[in-house]
């Protein structure tokens, strides 16, 4: 019997020391709290679930800078700069409540998420597009998952569980202690999207991401190399619509968040992207969304038109850059910019 439990326990051995890792190191960022959850004094950082990111620093900042304006969207929200932004708010403390890869259902839970905590909700810059409005389950994985306190924390268990399997993948676990021993980044780490390598600043109390690098290599003529420039795919200048979206799930979720915006007296704009695919929203989607958010505070800068013709007005065809969000927002608040269509 002592036998088999030592065969036991060195069997063990390997799995439990792979796991105190874990609890050492919160690869993730999901168990201890943090004054910046990205540190930059590294080389690079494992990519995380940004949708935690923003919850996780909201509960840690709030009650010391009581936040009453909020960004939210996906990763092209990351990219309206609270400095400008504040141009037509007024020095408002102003968060960004975005993720990466944003639901819907995620974002109708931000919402009721500031409401059920009795936070003022002043003014709130909506970005969407289609890929967001499609989206009304919960996502799965770690990098996905919802913020279990956007939930009163009925899905902790899941949460934590999927942390723990994104640690045991075998290319994930393999390259994060190769990075952590070596200290080095290596090319393998980018192609399997282990380690994010790229430049960029975070604001630790607003959790605004800033990719200046790109933008200097563009200030320097440097950024659209050939290489880049073959992501740039050629649009059929025929006008295409996404298919209509808004159904009976998301007339839900869009509707509660209305009330809640109505409930608070918020000073809204809701942003319709304008995407490199030009594709324009869907005629019934675009209705429905004016018809219950109001004509004056819904702007849809899809499909073709003067931004999305023009390829320098992007990162890749994916993100709008800066200035971009600054016109757009000009335009929703002062109604002084003049977006021409073809």
């Amino acid at each position: 019997m002592r036998k088999f439990v030592i065969k036991i326990g060195l069997f063990s051995l390997p799995f439990i020391i792979i796991i105190a890792l874990y609890f050492v190191f919160d690869p993730f960022k999901v168990l201890y709290q943090y004054d910046s959850y990205f540190d930059r004094k590294e080389n690079g950082t494992v990519f995380l679930n940004t949708d935690y990111v923003a919850t996780a620093n909201f509960d840690n900042r709030y009650n010391e800078e009581k936040f009453n304006s909020f960004i939210f969207g996906n990763s092209r929200a990351w990219f309206y700069r609270i400095s400008d932004w504040q141009d037509y708010i007024g020095k408002e403390p102003a968060y960004h409540f975005d993720a990466g890869g944003e639901t819907l259902y995620a974002m109708h839970k931000r919402v009721l998420y500031l409401d059920r905590k009795d936070v003022e909700i002043k003014n709130a810059l909506i970005i969407l597009d289609h890929s967001i409005l499609s989206a009304v389950e919960p996502k799965k994985g770690h990098l996905g998952m919802l913020s279990p306190q956007l939930v009163d924390y009925e899905n902790s268990f899941d949460f934590h569980v999927a942390n723990v399997k994104g640690f045991l993948n075998i290319l994930f676990l393999y390259g994060y202690l190769d990075y952590k021993i070596s200290g080095k980044l290596k090319r393998y780490m980018f192609r399997k999207r282990l380690i994010e390598s790229r430049p960029f600043a975070y604001d630790p109390v607003t959790n605004e991401l800033t990719f200046y690098y790109y933008d200097s290599l563009i200030k320097n003529n440097r950024y659209y190399t050939d290489e880049r420039m073959e992501e740039f795919f050629e649009r059929n200048q025929e006008e295409t619509y996404s298919p209509a979206t808004i159904m009976q799930p998301q007339k839900v979720m869009l509707e509660e968040m209305a009330q809640v915006l109505r409930k608070h007296n918020t000073e809204y704009r809701i942003i319709i992207s304008p995407l490199y695919n030009q594709e324009f929203l869907a005629k019934e989607d675009l209705t429905y969304l004016k018809g219950l958010f109001g004509s004056s505070n819904v702007y849809d800068f899809s499909g073709i038109n003067s931004i999305t013709e023009d390829f320098s007005n992007y990162y890749e065809k994916s993100h709008y850059r800066p200035p971009v969000a600054d016109k757009v927002m000009r335009q929703a608040y002062w109604h002084d910019l003049q977006i021409s269509y073809r």
